[in-house]
């Protein structure tokens, strides 16, 4: 824990409640011990609360090693200034499988003036132009994806049309 002074120290209490959002996955125990599941993948949150206080932290599990990163938005490439959209982090492992571990990613834009990212991966769009979002897991950076900004869309309301009847 870290006390308003700054200085930090390790809780070694009985008190503490461990969770995993994934028990198939990797469970843990009253102790803290995380135990991965030898058949299993998959992206876990790791939870510890003492008294009023709790962090997380996300685990990926896997039998082989992360070897590569996509980032992908499956509502596609163009969204309108003032809506959002979400991103997705795929990670490709050394055995050519493949997990969703957006939980994990870190993102970035190169036009932060245009749009922001919240860390679970949606997308604001704040102005109209073109953006690149890269995503990084570890060591690995994906390519760019790239999204363009179009102005608003502005809905006109139904259009109402007077039937004439000739004199």
């Amino acid at each position: 824990g870290t006390y308003s002074d700054g200085n930090t120290e390790q809780i070694r209490d009985s008190g503490i409640i461990w969770a995993s959002s994934n028990d198939s996955v990797a469970a843990i125990d009253s102790a803290g011990l995380l135990t991965a599941n030898s058949s299993a993948s998959g992206v876990v949150t790791v939870s510890a609360q003492y008294g009023s206080f709790s962090t997380d932290s996300v685990v990926l599990v896997s039998g082989t090693d992360l070897s590569d990163i996509q980032v992908t938005s499956p509502s596609g490439s163009t969204m309108h200034n003032g809506t959002g959209m979400q991103i997705e982090v795929t990670g490709t492992f050394t055995d050519l499988s493949t997990l969703n571990i957006t939980a994990m990613a870190d993102f970035s834009i190169n036009q932060q003036t245009l749009a922001a990212i919240s860390s679970e991966g949606w997308l604001t769009a704040l102005q109209s132009g073109a953006i690149e979002i890269t995503a990084s897991v570890g060591s690995l950076s994906s390519v760019p994806l790239a999204i363009t900004i179009d102005p608003a869309w502005v809905p006109v309301g139904p259009l109402h049309f007077a039937a004439s009847m000739p004199a």
